[in-house]
């Protein structure tokens, strides 16, 4: 079965493991929210999410049902061709081996920053494109995006995206079958968003947009 055509069985299935995968984002995002500062760089900041989600696979307050799920920090993509140093990596995958095909959620991550880390950054090479590209998550039907929003709102930088897909006449590298729509699976992750897209193979990809609020005073005002 190839993943990025599943069937209604597995969907299913993977339905579920979307809804844990955001449980331990969320559960990871707290943990770490205090101690992430607007300089902080994207290393540092995914380096500590991914402690944290690993901490919590051996908290006994943990439900069973995450026993399955694993997760990996800067894993390599194995079917590009590059070797050694050179090859991708993907910033984290959360896996679960509860059935066969294993479903994985893979997920990029960009700041965004006022003037040094542009919602330019977040769509071009090195973000959206690693999975439109075909470079990352081209078995999975569905992949993520973690925005680590630094300053401004998440409100502001939900805008800057939303005006590059309005103009997407002038970028057709993002392949946008569907536009941006508000989705929330938990509400511990307001700011979320769904597009979708096909890849440069001519396959489908469901891309979620998760906003991350890592700012140094969280205001209510939208900036």
């Amino acid at each position: 079965m190839i993943l990025n055509k599943p069937d209604a069985l597995w969907q299913t299935y993977f339905s579920r493991v979307r809804e844990c995968v955001h449980q331990l984002l969320a559960w990871g995002y707290e943990d770490i929210k205090s101690k992430v500062t607007p300089e902080n760089q994207e290393e540092d900041i995914t380096g500590w999410l991914t402690e944290a989600i690993d901490l919590r696979f051996n908290d006994r307050d943990t439900p069973q049902e995450y026993e399955h799920y694993h997760i990996g920090e800067e894993t390599h993509v194995p079917h590009v061709s590059a070797s050694g140093k050179n090859r991708k990596r993907i910033d984290i995958v959360i896996s679960n081996s509860h059935t066969k095909p294993r479903p994985k959620f893979c997920f990029e991550a960009k700041r965004l920053k006022k003037g040094t880390h542009t919602i330019r950054k977040y769509t071009g090479d090195g973000g959206m494109q690693c999975f439109l590209k075909c470079e990352y998550a081209v078995e999975q039907p569905e992949a993520g995006m973690l925005a680590y929003i630094q300053d401004l709102s998440p409100d502001h930088w939900f805008r800057q995206l939303q005006k590059i897909f309005d103009n997407s006449k002038e970028d057709p590298t993002l392949n946008i079958v569907e536009p941006l729509k508000k989705v929330q699976v938990l509400k511990d992750l307001p700011h979320e968003w769904e597009s979708k897209h096909t890849r440069s193979d001519g396959s489908h990809l469901d891309l979620l947009h998760v906003f991350l609020d890592f700012r140094a005073t969280i205001v209510s005002a939208d900036v």
